[in-house]
């Protein structure tokens, strides 16, 4: 406390100075004139001494105290204007005992700030910074305190969290420990399994055997007999010349329990034939003998599936993109609930369901590409066999679902080889005998598609003698003379009316 008080008190000296410096400095002395013109009050740095000057004895100019610029610059050079820090400069040439009513600061001055300065001083109170001292401490232990609080709650919520994993854990691993103990077990009571068959097979074999002991043995003969049989290698009656009825009969019917035991089992692994010699008995060498066909069953099929098959056996599948619905689909009233295949719709059917598709469609450009589809297959119908329509229709279809077309482009490219060899011969297009004839609408060609130079690339709507027709892309000879509606121009020399 004692070092920050002298450096404060050091510092307000410093400032104090300063400030007096610059006063002196920049200052002017300010002049009042009183009511009598010939004298002045001159107030210089201290107001408190006020100074009269008079003008006639400065100027030595007489009762009416004009000034001329000679007298104002003795007023200014006489130094009763210029700053108290330089008060020995005088460059007037009066006397300097005019100059004698000037004021300039005494020492009674100086002691009068060093009164102010150390009044200011006095006025200063260490126990008010000892209280904020105080204050400060109490803000920083409160402060301490909330941030211990807080981190106690994080680290209590990090506790939870921890415990609540470390309960996860621990059942899982008590759940697969289970299971390892399960496995465990399981395979403790194989190899138990395993082993008494092994003893028991042992017990019917000798140690040093050899192949005159195993011709021997009926019930190995047996077996193999038995192996045998169903590879087609030996007859029925090869096998009763060397045992007796009772023996087969009984034996026989130990080994076809044990067949059915060993073929309901799905064996993976081809067992070894010195193991079945050597370590397994009868029924272990049947076993072997399941497990070896199960074996080359599964070798076949997996040839059968990873076989190759020819380009020209394998039919043609597209992939479905953009799924879109079909009439049979839609149909509703006394159709809705009646299994409709697509071949079998009738006309009036498919209409009907694809109306309900173009009502309900979202897209503009799928509902303008139906309503053209359906009203080119509605125009069709008494030029081309139903079937070929569907079959057209159905086309079109599996092209947009594959994304090879969209519903804006044309059909023209599916159109004339699906049509062209399905038209109605004109019994079919009329009725019975018994009911009126009905003239089939005329068909009209495209005189440009003729000279190959129609903008159109399918059937379209021409002027023809102030009516508008619809054209289609024909040949007119073939049309006219054969009544053939063939996709060729009738300058094409596959036309047979081509003039060569």
């Amino acid at each position: 406390m004692v070092w920050f008080t002298s450096m404060l008190v050091s510092a307000l000296c410093i400032v104090v100075s300063e400030l007096i410096v610059t006063q002196l400095v920049v200052d002017r002395i300010e002049c009042s004139f009183s009511p009598n013109l010939n004298d002045a009050v001159v107030m210089p740095y201290d107001t408190r001494k006020v100074q009269r000057i008079n003008y006639n004895s400065l100027h030595n100019t007489g009762t009416t105290g004009a000034l001329n610029s000679s007298s104002e610059e003795d007023i200014h050079s006489s130094g009763l204007f210029s700053p108290l820090g330089s008060p020995g400069k005088v460059t007037s040439s009066r006397p300097i005992s005019l100059l004698s009513s000037t004021y300039f600061p005494a020492e009674g001055d100086m002691d009068e700030v060093k009164e102010i300065v150390s009044g200011g001083l006095d006025s200063y109170d260490e126990k008010e910074d000892e209280k904020i001292e105080a204050e400060l401490a109490l803000v920083l232990k409160e402060k301490e305190l909330i941030k211990k609080k807080m981190r106690s709650q994080n680290l209590k919520e990090q506790l939870k969290r921890e415990k609540a994993e470390l309960e996860e854990l621990k059942k899982h691993d008590e759940a697969v420990g289970g299971m390892d103990k399960g496995k465990k077990g399981d395979k403790k009571e194989k190899e138990k399994r395993s082993q008494k068959k092994k003893e028991s097979g042992k017990s019917l074999i000798k140690q040093n055997f050899d192949i005159n002991d195993l011709r021997s043995d009926k019930k190995l003969l047996k077996a193999v007999h038995e192996q045998l049989k169903e590879y087609q290698l030996i007859s029925d009656s090869s096998q009763t010349s060397s045992f007796s009825s009772g023996d087969s009969d009984s034996e026989s019917s130990v080994l076809s329990k044990k067949k059915r035991k060993t073929r309901s089992k799905k064996h993976k692994q081809k067992s070894k034939s010195s193991d079945i010699i050597s370590e397994s008995s009868l029924s272990d060498s049947k076993d072997s003998s399941s497990e070896s066909d199960s074996y080359t069953r599964s070798i076949k099929k997996k040839y059968r599936k990873n076989k190759r098959k020819s380009g020209l056996v394998v039919s043609s599948r597209q992939k479905t993109k953009y799924p879109q619905d079909c009439p049979q689909s839609k149909l509703q009233l006394e159709y809705a609930n009646k299994k409709i295949k697509f071949e079998d719709l009738k006309f009036h059917q498919f209409v009907a369901g694809e109306m309900e598709i173009i009502v309900s469609c979202k897209s503009d450009k799928e509902k303008n590409g139906r309503l053209t589809l359906l009203k080119k297959i509605s125009y069709y119908y008494e030029l081309y066999d139903w079937k070929a329509l569907l079959q057209f229709y159905a086309a079109w279809i599996r092209r947009v679902e594959s994304g090879q077309n969209k519903w804006s482009d044309d059909t023209a490219d599916i159109e004339t080889p699906l049509l062209a060899s399905s038209v109605r011969s004109r019994q079919n297009r009329t009725g019975n005998k018994s009911s009126t004839i009905v003239k089939a609408p005329s068909v009209w060609f495209c005189s440009d598609f003729q000279k190959k130079k129609c903008s159109f690339s399918s059937a379209h709507d021409k002027v023809i003698k102030g009516v508008t027709r619809h054209v289609q892309h024909v040949c007119a000879s073939c049309l006219l003379k054969d009544n053939k509606q063939l996709p060729h121009a009738e300058l094409d020399l596959s036309c047979p009316h081509h003039e060569s």
